[in-house]
């Protein structure tokens, strides 16, 4: 009882702590994981309307559904990117889940929290996860790139609300854009073989060699990844 006391109090002090923000909180935890569960209730459907849309048509949809979704906080990335190899197969849904989720980047960090009130941006300005980002982020060009893939790997954020630190930090839209489509490789990699290992399972079909290599390859470059980047991060915090 004492610990739930304990972490009751915690939860309600980092719940005002977030002032303005707590609609952003409660929107990043609800409606990403409600979205989640509407799309798994109708992936076979959405499988079906891809198909008969055609390869290009369909890929094209694809992509834009997964940045305008990503970005409004409607879907997680990584069931985005499993709905993408339910539907398209493991290795297509790789290239669209990459540039689904960049574009949601670049339309979260250009359209979507550009919109916000500037005493909101006020702030949040001297917040310690934006003058981290801020500090962890002072590059541009390809340097700059690496840097925001860093700290989206190393970042224990939903990724909508990665993108509105960046954009509370002042980093530039292309190092954001170019940043998060390196991030989501590995774990577009991984969570488009789950997808298309889930539509075959489902369908009693032998999947064939090709999506569990992906798959394992997938798993081997998300683990890599992620200790990278927290490495960095950890390394860039320490100096």
């Amino acid at each position: 009882m004492q610990f739930l006391a304990y972490a009751g109090r915690r939860l309600a002090a980092a719940w005002r702590d977030l002032g303005p923000l707590r609609p952003i909180a409660l929107a990043s935890a609800v409606l990403p994981t409600v979205g989640a569960l509407l799309l798994l209730a109708r992936l076979d459907l959405v499988a079906d309307a891809f198909a008969g849309l055609g390869p290009g048509l369909a890929t094209v949809v694809c992509t834009g559904a997964i940045a305008v979704a990503v970005a409004l906080l409607l879907l997680p990335p990584s069931f985005a990117a499993v709905a993408t190899g339910f539907g398209l197969g493991a290795s297509a849904a790789v290239p669209v889940a990459v540039v689904g989720l960049a574009g949601a980047a670049w339309l979260g960090r250009k359209w979507v929290w550009p919109q916000l009130a500037a005493p909101w941006f006020a702030f949040m300005a001297p917040r310690p996860r934006v003058v981290e980002v801020r500090r962890l982020c002072p590059g541009t060009g390809h340097a700059g790139a690496i840097q925001v893939a860093m700290v989206r790997g190393g970042a224990r954020v939903p990724f909508a609300v990665g993108t509105l630190l960046f954009t509370a930090a002042g980093t530039p839209v292309g190092c954001v854009v170019a940043g998060s489509a390196l991030a989501a490789l590995p774990l577009a990699t991984f969570a488009a073989a789950v997808g298309a290992l889930w539509r075959s399972w489902r369908a009693g079909a032998d999947p064939g060699a090709g999506p569990w290599l992906q798959l394992a390859a997938g798993a081997a470059a998300v683990t890599g990844f992620a200790v990278a980047a927290r490495r960095r991060c950890a390394r860039s915090a320490a100096a």
